[in-house]
């Protein structure tokens, strides 16, 4: 994997140089900008050279969660046509599924030098910076690109997003409804303006937000599943399990373990604990945490778990589930209470 800081550096400059390489017009990016990035979007092309046929079999593969034999059909679309953007950046969204994030931003990157105006390239970018947490280095590119260009909406979204990272969220919302002012259909505008509006406290207001990017893009994972977490947290417990259900629909979405975790606590909040159990069971299985609202690990659905057990009152199996939550996170003091409880019925 690659770790360097200096390879970061070097992306960002190529990335920057990409942008002297040609115009940036956002009225060109508005063909392409309705579809959200996520890591499960797929090309779409009509096949017509080799490298395309390698491109859309490894899709296929993606769209079945088989990210490892996806990626290697992405990597010989690229030998047969080391020019084709969207192969690099299927290699980049494969890359970042499996995890390694920095060989995702190498393709991302090359992806938008090779095609300036490709907005799931740049999303990609952005996404791949965020999750490794080098915000400095996102907010510095996007305002090097912002110099450049400032007009270009993808660019406001990497400075909210960095500014996101920062917790700076007014700053975030400023970004991102600039992008928006410049780019009203662009889902992820919307989704990320949900989220710092949520950090800002205005709940009905990200609700509006997550609404508008699903009119945009029923299939943006963030705005379904952000959705379903403010929801439950004002307790409109079926709306967001709706919610929830849904995001699980996009491609790929169900290999991730918030969703299921999520899932969990609301089916626990309606009582109907045997389906509760099936989705931390589901999310543990996965144990792929993330969220940019909470910070859970695998030690928190094995707590929920025990939780659904023990209201059932199966206090064994719920003692298991809090030993396993311990274990993960030998400091869970929910964990080690709940597991005392359900002890005593054992006596």
């Amino acid at each position: 994997m690659l770790k360097s800081p200096k390879l970061y550096s070097l992306l960002l400059r190529v990335a920057i140089a990409s942008t002297l390489l040609s115009a940036l017009d956002n009225s060109a990016l508005a063909q392409n900008t309705k579809r959200s990035f996520s890591p499960q979007a797929a090309p779409v092309l009509i096949a017509q050279t080799e490298a395309q046929v390698a491109l859309i079999r490894g899709a296929l593969l993606f769209d079945q969660n088989r990210f490892q034999e996806a990626l290697n059909f992405f990597e010989s679309a690229v030998k047969l046509d080391p020019n084709l953007a969207e192969a690099w950046f299927a290699q980049g969204k494969a890359l970042f599924r499996l995890k390694r994030q920095p060989e995702s931003l190498v393709a991302f990157t090359k992806s938008i030098q090779l095609k300036p105006e490709f907005p799931e390239a740049w999303n990609g970018l952005i996404t791949s910076l965020y999750s490794l947490k080098l915000y400095k280095e996102l907010l510095e590119f996007s305002d090097k690109v912002l110099e450049l260009q400032p007009n270009f909406a993808l660019a406001w979204i990497g400075r909210g997003t960095a500014l996101f990272g920062f917790k700076r969220y007014q700053e975030a919302l400023t970004a991102v409804d600039k992008a928006i002012a410049l780019q009203p259909n662009l889902t992820e505008a919307w989704s990320g303006r949900g989220k710092v509006l949520y950090r800002l406290r205005r709940t009905q207001e990200a609700l509006a937000s997550f609404d508008k990017g699903i009119q945009l893009n029923s299939e943006d994972f963030d705005s379904w599943y952000y959705r379903g977490y403010i929801l439950d947290e004002q307790k409109r417990y079926e709306e967001a399990l709706l919610a929830y259900d849904r995001s699980l629909k996009v491609t790929t979405a169900d290999i991730a373990s918030m969703p299921w975790h999520n899932k969990g606590i609301t089916l626990n909040n309606l009582k109907r604990y045997e389906q509760a159990i099936a989705s931390f069971d589901r999310a543990i299985k996965n144990n792929d945490y993330f969220s940019e609202f909470v910070d859970l690990t695998i030690a928190d659905s094995w707590y929920g778990r025990g939780v659904a057990l023990y209201s059932m009152k199966r206090y064994q199996e719920a003692v298991s589930s809090f030993d396993r939550a311990i274990s993960e996170r030998s400091d869970f003091a929910d964990a080690i209470k709940a597991r005392q409880i359900a002890q005593k019925w054992l006596r």
